[in-house]
């Protein structure tokens, strides 16, 4: 189990992170969510030794998380623009102390897996954003890691290449792996994440399984309309606009049903549905 403990962190006079603790599980992918500035990244820096916590401890095994065991995919590309990704993959196999006939093998493994042989002798320079990720997804997995961070692991990938990464991430939770990611991508993170985290302040506001979310009577209400409605007064939990698209969510199925029937019979309204609660939802409805 790997397991963050009280963390406390401050900037001057600006607590960045305040007694933040969680637990993530054997074979189990957890999102760690958050706006800009709530505190993420300095999770991930004290999680990868780079910085020291002013206070609580990161252990994996009830021992102190030993940073090779770690594997880290980065938001910022962080690859060696003139050497070939053949050569880079070796090296970042060596740092991680894996033998010479270990890397060939993983490497032609990764390569034929991400659909990357092609560019073996390649510069990353020469490569797209969705490649160039696919190739710091490998680095990141190449030592076969115990603990795997990733820092908005979708970023220039298109649809299929976001398949990929899924397939990839299911397959390493299969194997036992901990996996911690943070996105901003909602529907990637609610599709494969098995834990929900969402700090606000430096502390963790929401902290849910994938499991508990399902099960939530609470349901969102979304009717398209081309003006403020009054009938959802006193009915709804939280009331977002997005141009004409309002969402409602409701304390149960019961009054989403009641909710649902005044949206029907109201000549203003163009489209409706009622949905289970989705983890923007619950972040909409903390702020």
């Amino acid at each position: 189990m790997l397991e963050v403990r009280n963390l406390r962190k401050k900037y001057g006079d600006r607590e960045v992170l305040s007694s933040l603790s969680f637990k993530a599980q054997k074979g189990e992918i957890v999102s760690l969510l958050g706006a800009n500035g709530s505190g993420k990244t300095t999770t991930f820096k004290i999680m990868l030794g780079l910085l020291q916590a002013d206070e609580g401890e990161v252990t994996y095994k009830r021992r102190k998380l030993d940073v090779r065991k770690i594997g880290y995919l980065p938001e910022e590309r962080s690859m060696m623009y003139d050497v070939t990704v053949e050569r880079q993959l070796v090296f970042f196999g060596k740092l991680k102390g894996m033998s010479e006939g270990n890397i060939n093998s993983e490497i032609g493994h990764w390569l034929d897996k991400t659909k990357t042989v092609r560019y073996r002798d390649m510069l990353p320079m020469q490569l797209s954003k969705g490649n160039q990720q696919k190739i710091q997804l490998i680095i990141s997995l190449l030592h076969d890691p115990d603990v795997v961070i990733m820092d908005e692991p979708w970023t220039g990938l298109d649809q299929s290449n976001i398949a990929l990464f899924q397939r990839v991430l299911d397959e390493q939770r299969k194997a036992g792996k901990i996996i911690v990611l943070s996105s901003h991508q909602h529907q990637q993170v609610q599709d494969i994440c098995d834990r929900y985290l969402y700090l606000k302040d430096g502390k963790i506001r929401i902290n849910v399984t994938r499991k508990q979310l399902e099960n939530d009577r609470r349901r969102t209400v979304r009717f398209v309309n081309d003006r403020d409605l009054t009938i959802t007064r006193d009915q709804a939990i939280t009331k977002q606009r997005n141009g004409n698209v309002t969402a409602c969510i409701v304390q149960d199925e019961e009054k989403a049903d009641a909710l649902l029937k005044k949206i029907r019979s109201n000549s203003n309204v163009i489209s409706y549905s009622v949905a289970p609660m989705t983890i923007s939802d619950l972040i909409e409805a903390l702020r």
